[in-house]
């Protein structure tokens, strides 16, 4: 497979703009904030998959009591 070249891999008509102009100072700096904003992305829903996964766990804990408490009631 035949690597990729750099104008193919940019994802925006901006950065393919710069890319083009040879404005490659601009170009990196637009990456880098375009990189810095998905991180900001990924770590959010990171913070939203571990409320999930806490609300899982207290779920799963409070069934078991439940359950503990309704078996001891029966007998």
């Amino acid at each position: 497979m035949e690597a990729a070249k750099l104008s193919d891999l940019l994802q925006s008509e901006d950065e393919k703009r710069l890319y083009e102009a040879g404005r490659l100072e601009e170009l990196k700096t637009a990456l880098r904030k375009r990189r810095c904003s998905l991180m900001e992305e990924l770590h959010e829903s990171q913070r939203k998959v571990d409320r999930i996964d806490t609300i899982i766990y207290k779920t799963e804990k409070e069934m078991k009591e439940r359950n503990k408490n309704d078996y001891q009631r029966r007998t």
